[in-house]
């Protein structure tokens, strides 16, 4: 089923494998300000680690931030050597699966909603351009982001 919205200022974009997944991060690359969002896995597990490398280079070049949010489905799929982000760039804290289960990816940037889910072999994206939906999903996000520990548990 497609289906097209005449609503003005919406446009809604489906990605599907992992190149679908790569073009939505790269997207990311056009944020003005801050990227906010929830991690699920980390950005290794989907895009591989060329292009996560290339794209935390392009990242920092940039001078992007972002605050984001994970919960224990990360640390479970945290690799065991030592992947970290500079804190320049990258903020992050943990919120427990009892008050925020994380299972996707969500990041949230301009006017975007960009959602990623994979399981089991199933990858697709959802970009959702509207500014009503972003700014909702940049308030919950603070509201969330405020019950964050910096702590790991």
């Amino acid at each position: 089923m497609h289906s097209h919205s005449t609503q003005p200022g919406t446009k809604v974009l489906f990605y599907r494998g992992a190149a679908g997944i790569r073009q939505m991060v790269w997207n990311a690359l056009r944020a003005q300000g801050e990227v906010v969002g929830y991690s699920y896995r980390t950005i290794y597990d989907i895009v591989g680690t060329k292009f996560a490398d290339e794209w935390y280079e392009e990242w920092r070049e940039r001078n992007l931030k972002m605050r984001d949010l994970f919960s224990d489905a990360y640390l479970k799929s945290k690799p065991k050597e030592k992947i970290t982000f500079d804190g320049a760039h990258f903020k992050s804290r943990y919120i427990p699966s009892s008050i925020l289960d994380i299972n996707h990816q969500m990041d949230i940037y301009n006017d975007v909603v960009g959602i990623y889910n994979w399981h089991e072999g199933e990858i697709f994206g959802v970009e959702i351009y509207n500014q009503k939906v972003a700014a909702m999903h940049k308030q919950l996000f603070e509201i969330v982001w405020k019950l964050g520990e910096t702590k790991l548990p």
